[in-house]
């Protein structure tokens, strides 16, 4: 250990190091906060060969300690990202809002010194920017172009979640992964929400994609949309959305097995089943689901648990 002390009104303290490891790789620091092995590259790349190479690097920490100015943003931006971390390791509640914030401007700082083809965003991070994007693609571009904030671009977003299958209906389990991950038990408890939208029959081409066609080539007039809402928590979200030209209770019953075992392959556990009162809807709940007869619940035939 080479180490460089500093005397202040009698107080003692290191300014910097350099530490030379069994396997002649080094760690330098300067003010308690290690330099990134990058901004010494030019001096020395993994073990040391040559004695020189220990001093120049010598040189550089003592430069960093005698002139904070010659410091580059890289290191100023190194440090300040270690110095909120150490401060979210003293909180004793780690979920609270303040600390989502400090991560947040965390992993923007570190996402700064990072060429952006090379970037990898939390899933935190990937689902707030899904949702604003979802919500208005117009505000997110707007905040893409401010180039304030490092966020995924809107292809990265299609290309990740793939929110939704032109050929299925169905939703990439991925996005809600991600969302469910951050649920606790009893939040993983939903209500299956199902819902019809009635649109005007038109077909348009758009980004090498046919839109507003049914699986079997007819021209969609209904989206059957599948929503789901915690029992516990504000958790909801759509899950999947299935063009159709004609709506049956038995096609309602397909989308209805495939939205439940998506649910069931992301650890939701459906408990309840809420519809409006179309004759299709009724169809749906008498003929398919309760075999002909009215009752007040049937059985999930692939956890046995019970739905209301």
């Amino acid at each position: 250990m080479i180490y460089w002390l500093s005397v202040d009104d009698d107080v003692a303290k290191v300014a910097a190091s350099v530490i030379v490891k069994r396997d002649l790789t080094l760690v330098a620091s300067v003010n308690g906060g290690i330099i990134p092995a990058s901004l010494l590259a030019a001096l020395v790349k993994g073990p040391i060969e040559r004695m020189s190479q220990l001093i120049n690097v010598m040189a550089r920490v003592k430069g960093y300690g005698e002139d904070p100015h010659s410091m580059t943003l890289q290191y100023s931006i190194h440090m300040a990202a270690t110095v909120l971390k150490r401060s979210l390791q003293n909180r004793n509640k780690a979920d609270d809002d303040e600390c989502r914030k400090i991560r947040f401007v965390i992993e923007q700082l570190q996402l700064l010194m990072t060429d952006k083809f090379a970037r990898h965003y939390s899933q935190q991070l990937m689902i707030m920017s899904f949702r604003v994007c979802s919500a208005s693609m117009v505000a997110y571009t707007a905040l893409l172009e401010e180039k304030v904030l490092c966020l995924p671009s809107i292809s990265t977003l299609k290309k990740i979640t793939r929110r939704l299958n032109t050929d299925t209906g169905m939703d990439n389990s991925t996005y809600l992964r991600m969302r469910v991950s951050k649920l606790n038990e009893f939040e993983h408890k939903v209500v299956l929400m199902t819902d019809e939208i009635y649109i005007t029959r038109r077909v348009e081409y758009s980004g090498g994609e046919v839109i507003g066609l049914t699986p079997d080539g007819s021209v969609a007039t209904t989206l059957l949309c599948f929503m789901i809402k915690s029992l516990t928590s504000k958790f909801q979200d759509l899950v999947a959305i299935f063009p159709m030209n004609k709506l049956t209770a038995d096609k309602q019953l397909e989308c209805y097995n495939s939205v439940s075992t998506q649910l069931n392959s992301i650890t939701l556990q459906l408990v309840a089943i809420s519809v409006d009162n179309a004759a299709s809807n009724r169809k749906f709940f008498v003929d398919c689901l309760c075999g002909g007869t009215l009752t007040t619940s049937i059985i999930d035939s692939v956890t046995g648990q019970p739905i209301l």
